[in-house]
């Protein structure tokens, strides 16, 4: 543990916030509204897994599917949903005493 100044609370991102940032991060590529809303559902929680957050989707999840497509052709939905239900979330970091 280290002394700061401040202390930051970061959570995860729920699905208005996975929403909002896929939507900017994908802008532009054709990807269809209905696909990106399964995508937050499939990075949301469930179960005991919590949901992935914003690192999770925008250096892993777009970057990936970019990789995939890059360089014969586009991104497309099908990429997305592909990676979006493979992508394992970062685990939660816990304080140990």
């Amino acid at each position: 543990m280290r002394r700061a100044a401040a202390t930051f609370t970061l959570t995860r991102p729920d699905d208005e916030q996975r929403h909002a940032v896929l939507t900017q991060a994908l802008d532009g590529l054709g990807i269809r509204p209905e696909t990106v809303r399964k995508v937050v559902k499939l990075t949301g929680p469930a179960g005991d897994r919590p949901g992935c957050t914003f690192s999770d989707l925008t250096q892993r999840l777009v970057p990936s599917a970019v990789f995939r497509a890059f360089p014969d052709r586009p991104v497309t939905d099908e990429d997305l949903l592909a990676l979006a239900e493979e992508l394992e979330p970062a685990p939660v970091f816990t304080e140990e005493r």
